[in-house]
Parts: structure tokens; C-alpha cells; sequence
């Protein structure tokens, strides 16, 4: 599947990383089962020590829109803003290296944020911190900001691996 960057992906998937080595099987296993497979892979090595960025390396040959960063060592919110600044998709979703997807994950999320003409997609969460596609809430970013503002409302969950972002 390795090729030229695709300038018109539609949907970025940005992973930050660090110290991870022993869950990359695991991950590549479940990006490779997705129904949808035109997504471009940003994944940002937050400066592991572990050979993390190096194993990671041999899975370029299984993505089309691959891209690898490695940054020093300042947290998951900057290695996730580093991802996001290289994204070209239309739609962004963050995820975590130590994730694992139903295989209609990526294409239910995409569905549903182009379907609903909405800004944000988000899908609850099974007890094992998997995505659980089943239920889906659409809103604005409005709506978003107030809703994670909100003290009397619980309607977000305050992860962003169960989202998907216009």
C-alpha cells in the first residue's frame, strides 16, 4: 500500500507515543482490520528511549499516508499538536497507542461527521476504554465548548480517542 502522499485524504489520524514498544503489535493489528483504509497515519514519537520510533519505522510499507515525527521528550498535548499541525485530512481523530478499534471504527466515525453536517463526532466507551461505535452524538462546536464547560451537564467524555473533528 506504500505510495505517494495523497494531498486529498480525507481523514488524519493523529498518535502520539513514547515508550511504547511492546504495544505496537497490537496497534498496527488494529489500524490494519479497518474497513476504511484512506486515512493518513501521523504518528509523533514523544522522544522514547525504548527503540519505540525504530520499531514503528517497519510498519511504513503498510500504510499509504504514513508520517513519522520525533520530537524531544514535552508530553502527549504537545506531540498531539505537533500531529496535528502535519495533518492535511479534512477531519482529524486523536487515538492512543494503546488503543484498539472495532473494524468499522474509523469508516462509522467518518459516516456519521459527513452525514450529520456537524463539527464533532463522539462514540461512548466500552469498560475496557475501546471505542463503542453502537451510539454516536453529533454536535457543533458551540455546542462542544459548552458542553465541556458545563458543570451540570456529563453529555462528553473528556477523551478525545472516542472523537472524530471537522
Amino acid at each position: 500500500m506504500k505510495g505517494m502522499m495523497n494531498n486529498m485524504v480525507e481523514l488524519s489520524v493523529v498518535v502520539p507515543v513514547y515508550n511504547s514498544f511492546s504495544l505496537s503489535h497490537q496497534f498496527f493489528s488494529s489500524l490494519l482490520l479497518q474497513t476504511y483504509l484512506e486515512f493518513e497515519l501521523i504518528i509523533v514519537d514523544d522522544g522514547s528511549t525504548d527503540g519505540t520510533y525504530e520499531n514503528i519505522e517497519f510498519q511504513r510499507e503498510h500504510f499509504k499516508n504514513f508520517k513519522l515525527v520525533k520530537t524531544s521528550h514535552k508530553g502527549v498535548s504537545h506531540a498531539r499538536n505537533v500531529g496535528l499541525r502535519k495533518a492535511i485530512g479534512k477531519y482529524v481523530m486523536f487515538i492512543d497507542f494503546d488503543d484498539t478499534f472495532n473494524p468499522l471504527f474509523f469508516e462509522i466515525m467518518l459516516n456519521s461527521i459527513k452525514n450529520n453536517d456537524c463539527e464533532m463526532v463522539e462514540c461512548m466507551v466500552e469498560k475496557n476504554n475501546a471505542p463503542k461505535i453502537e451510539n454516536t452524538i453529533t454536535i457543533s462546536n458551540l455546542e462542544a465548548i459548552k458542553l465541556f464547560y458545563s458543570l451540570e451537564e456529563e453529555r462528553i467524555l473528556g477523551t478525545v480517542y472516542n472523537k472524530i473533528f471537522l
